[in-house]
């Protein structure tokens, strides 16, 4: 199943899988955010690689997964919820793309982005303004 992925895609494959299972947020958010680190690295170390398909398709499963999920998620804390925006920016590029064509995960994102939007916007104004 591995079609002879060098170590480090084994790695970030593993990691996806242990996001996937995983119910705490602290933990799954680490291990997503390591596997697309590793994934992303690849990409930009391997440009000529034959395996840039099978990482690109890792990171687009995978965040599809994640937007899938996004309403079970509504008992967040502020803090989790921010966790959970940073790990959706790291996957941009592909938050865009499923969205663009799924829009039940166009839904799924707004409704998690909304969820605590108007109580953290203060808090970032006040981080911006240097904790004034």
């Amino acid at each position: 199943m591995n079609r002879n992925l060098p170590p480090n895609l084994i790695e970030a494959r593993k990691l996806l899988e242990t996001f996937e299972k995983s119910r705490d947020h602290s933990e799954r958010t680490r291990d997503f955010q390591d596997a697309v680190n590793i994934l992303n690295g690849y990409l930009q170390d391997s440009q000529d690689s034959s395996h840039r398909v099978v990482v690109n398709n890792l990171k687009r499963t995978y965040t599809r997964k994640l937007l899938e999920e996004l309403p079970s998620l509504s008992g967040l804390d502020l803090y989790d919820w921010f966790v959970y925006t940073l790990l959706l920016s790291s996957v941009s590029n592909e938050v865009e793309e499923l969205v663009k064509d799924h829009p039940n995960l166009r839904k799924n994102n707004q409704v998690f982005y909304n969820m605590w939007l108007k109580d953290a916007i203060p808090i970032i104004e006040k981080v911006m303004k240097g904790g004034k």
